[in-house]
């Protein structure tokens, strides 16, 4: 499986009616667009990228849809699964968390192209761990995914180091810390095995972090996870346990688990620790700097 991920940051939509935001496509409809589109690069001796975990604001799928679409022919990507964001406030919005239905208007224009992905845990109302409310994060996404609208959920954060970005500017909310066997994440795991979808989430790969990411795994064995960013490694230091060996362990003994394979491009830097090389799968020449070949291991 190809898995790409790119995260547009963190703007919200708002969609009043939500009944004009229902797909208009039943899920075999969509199923055979999907099946047409990677069929087509196959056909032509491309291998089609398929991408589960994108984030897309309205304001960035308005500017750059129209010139995206050629470019994702060319470079054989054949479907896109964006999840969307909280909507913004408005007078009749009411308390608690408001469901954005962009992602919805995406899909029902590019059928063929993109995926529909729940709204993504990145929010506050799933960070600070909130539940047992109607308008709740955790609440809403049980309801919708029970609806059958989507076919994948996520991403969902559980520990995630600040971006680059946000180190330059010197912001912390994407410095988040959610513990990964908390009382909403088996809520998502449970979720994942009644209704047999699965779900992308963010944990950095910290030695400490390991123990009860795999005591839910074991917990779930029906869970689909999907781990983001497959060799990410931003803190080496924390992460000493990382490599081939614990890569194949993993995939052994948890089933249920996958990796999205997006990583860090060869010396690419990580601002907040001012090194590069953050995405360790690739070798190494004689002058100690990446190459854009993978580590055979």
């Amino acid at each position: 499986m190809l898995l790409r991920r790119s995260r547009s940051c963190c703007r919200s939509e708002w969609l009043r009616p939500a009944s004009r935001s229902r797909s208009k496509y039943d899920r075999a409809t969509l199923q055979r667009k999907w099946h047409d589109r990677i069929q087509g690069f196959l056909d032509k001796g491309v291998i089609p990228l398929v991408d589960l975990e994108s984030s897309l604001r309205r304001a960035d799928g308005e500017r750059h849809f129209k010139p995206a679409l050629p470019v994702m022919d060319r470079l054989g990507i054949a479907l896109m699964a964006f999840d969307g964001y909280q909507a913004p406030k408005s007078p009749d919005a009411g308390k608690g968390y408001r469901w954005g239905y962009y992602i919805n208007t995406v899909v029902n224009a590019y059928p063929d192209r993109f995926i529909l992905a729940t709204n993504g845990g990145t929010n506050p109302n799933w960070i600070k761990g909130k539940g047992g409310r109607r308008r709740d994060f955790i609440e809403q996404t049980e309801r919708q995914v029970h609806s059958g609208a989507y076919p994948i959920m996520g991403e969902y954060e559980f520990h995630h180091y600040m971006s680059n970005d946000q180190c330059k500017r010197y912001k912390t909310d994407r410095d988040v810390s959610v513990p990964t066997d908390e009382p909403n994440a088996h809520r998502l795991f449970r979720l994942s095995v009644e209704t047999g979808i699965a779900f992308v989430f963010h944990d950095e790969p910290e030695d400490s972090l390991l123990p009860p990411l795999e005591k839910m795994l074991a917990a779930y064995p029906k869970a689909k996870a999907i781990w983001a960013h497959f060799g990410a490694v931003p803190k080496p230091q924390m992460s000493k346990a990382w490599g081939p060996d614990l890569a194949r362990r993993l995939l052994a003994t948890y089933p249920n688990l996958y990796f999205d394979l997006a990583t860090g491009l060869p010396n690419q830097k990580y601002v907040c620790t001012n090194k590069r090389g953050f995405g360790v799968i690739w070798e190494k020449n004689a002058k100690d700097r990446q190459t854009d070949r993978l580590k055979p291991a």
